[in-house]
């Protein structure tokens, strides 16, 4: 090796690790996002489980011979970025050993309370949830936003529900997947309600005479009700088809049949309605989703072909993260009113508060549009110049949101601007990065609340059409062309603007939840 190829290499590697400390500044900037964020909504910062999926993912994208190193490198990221959180007041401290995988019954039975992103002195909590894999619970925040009074986290394995029923330190609590029919048995009564729908998903216990009673309730069944009055569809007559066996279907389906559906039937893998034989049901007017099909971390996911369902008049999907499921977004580009599971969540919540004997202090609909708000970015699209990134700048500064432009997240990301990227690539690879890194950034992190400013060419790939709206409300800034810069843009170069706009115009409109005419935005 000659010295200048030696002085070649350094060269690359300094260019390397200059790309690599931008991406790592940006990612300490985003987690500490992250934390305040959760610290705000009362959230445990620290979550060991999604840290442990994303490490097995990532390290699947590197080659065989460099996963271990890379293994390391990750973890020591994900070390110092909880260190940063600490130093900025967001963060967990933790003894040592805390945090560490546990395989499933390890060590000695968790009383409430205990492993749960808490110092371990800690109270256990009066209310909370109970369940398998809780890390992206959004109920302690909305218990927080509806009362004000104290929420925990319970994870359990099925074989610590025992002890967990033994310890008399709570009072109330949540119960959801997959413990929803398991927790019936400890219950001493059940609610007409839980007894017809035969699943439990919430618990109170009260003292009486006769000692300390456990009442078993549903308020799976006021959530979903709650929903579909809100929809403001009659299900009267209407057949209505339920995805899924599982706790939360036999709920959904007494509500349909209370409300007056018929036939109300339950599709399941492996029963005699099932998805292998769907055609058998194209007459069905109603659809409602109970799978996890299309939930994150798998969003873009549907159990099923909207399209074959010419007389569907309304789909309900049980999912709130992502907001809007692919199943959703499939219905309502066929203009088929589709409604998402986070209105559910909080209207079962407050249904539990009342019977956990708590004062509420905010409605149904304003914990529901406070928590949505958080949820939900802000995304900007329209043609290149029409003020999208001042714009984005004036809206996240004005509603206290984070902004991103796309362009810029890119340029970080590949260390070539999108202008450099066209030139020496072309614009089908620009075109493959850009949603590439989209999907990163709107699937990858927690992104909730963000003004998202994308490039012009963004509605040339549908896909990214779901990335957007997935959680996000998508506005359309419409400008004049006269007034549109081309200077420093290849493609509105190369094709004239008059042309790009008589192509994506229609995109931009059909993509749009909003259009707004850009005045005066440089």
């Amino acid at each position: 090796m000659s010295e200048n190829q030696l002085s070649e290499y350094r060269d690359q590697i300094d260019r390397i690790d200059r790309q690599i400390i931008k991406l790592l500044e940006e990612r300490f900037d985003v987690v500490l996002g992250v934390g305040e964020y959760k610290k705000a909504q009362g959230l445990p910062v620290l979550d060991a489980a999604r840290e442990k999926q994303k490490l097995e993912a990532l390290t699947k994208l590197c080659e065989e011979s460099k996963r271990a190193y890379m293994e390391e490198i990750l973890k020591g990221i994900m070390a110092q970025s909880r260190h940063f959180q600490e130093d900025h007041g967001v963060g967990q401290a933790q003894a040592p050993g805390e945090g560490k995988a546990q395989a499933p019954g390890e060590g000695k039975a968790q009383a409430p309370g205990e492993g749960l992103s808490q110092a371990p002195a800690a109270p256990a909590c009066r209310f909370g949830l109970l369940g398998r894999r809780l890390s992206h619970s959004h109920s302690p925040a909305i218990h927080k936003m509806l009362g004000g009074y104290e929420y925990g986290i319970f994870e359990r394995e099925p074989e610590q529900l025992d002890a967990f029923f033994e310890d008399d330190s709570w009072e109330g609590i949540n119960v959801t997947i997959p413990y929803k029919r398991e927790v019936m048995k400890y219950c001493d009564e059940l609610s007409e309600t839980a007894t017809f729908c035969n699943s439990v998903n919430t618990i109170v216990r009260e003292h009486e005479e006769q000692g300390l009673i456990t009442r078993g309730h549903n308020t799976d069944y006021d959530g979903f009700r709650y929903m579909v009055k809100c929809s403001g569809i009659d299900p009267r007559g209407k057949k209505t088809l339920v995805l899924g066996s599982g706790g939360v279907s036999g709920t959904v389906s007494q509500v349909m049949k209370d409300l007056g559906a018929d036939p109300v039937i339950i599709i399941s893998r492996t029963g005699e309605d099932n998805y292998g034989n769907l055609d058998r049901h194209k007459d069905a007017v109603i659809i409602v989703n109970t799978t996890p099909v299309g939930m994150y971390p798998h969003a873009g996911e549907a159990a099923l072909d909207i399209s074959l369902f010419p007389a569907c008049e309304a789909v309900y999907d049980l999912i709130y993260n992502p907001l809007r499921t692919k199943l959703m977004l499939d219905a309502q580009k066929l203009g088929i009113p589709a409604y998402g599971g986070l209105l559910m969540l909080v209207a079962q919540a407050a249904k539990a508060g009342q019977l956990f004997g708590q004062t509420l202090t905010k409605t149904t609909e304003d914990v529901y549009q406070e928590l949505r708000k958080g949820l939900e970015n802000i995304v900007l699209i329209g043609m290149p110049g029409a003020g999208k990134t001042t714009t984005g700048k004036i809206l996240a500064e004005n509603t206290g949101r984070r902004f991103l432009d796309l362009d810029h997240v890119i340029t970080q990301h590949q260390g070539r601007t999108p202008e450099e990227i066209i030139l020496e690539d072309g614009v089908d690879r620009f075109r493959e990065i850009e949603t590439q890194v989209l999907e990163t950034l709107v699937r990858g992190i927690q992104t909730g609340g963000l003004v998202l400013a994308c490039g012009g060419g963004i509605v040339e790939r549908e896909h990214n059409r779901e990335l957007l709206q997935e959680n996000g409300q998508v506005i359309w800034l419409r400008r004049d062309l006269s007034e549109l810069p081309t200077d420093g843009r290849p493609v509105s170069q190369a094709e004239g603007l008059q042309r790009i706009q008589q192509r994506r115009e229609p995109a931009y409109e059909s993509w749009s939840d909003l259009a707004v005419d850009a005045i005066g935005v440089q």
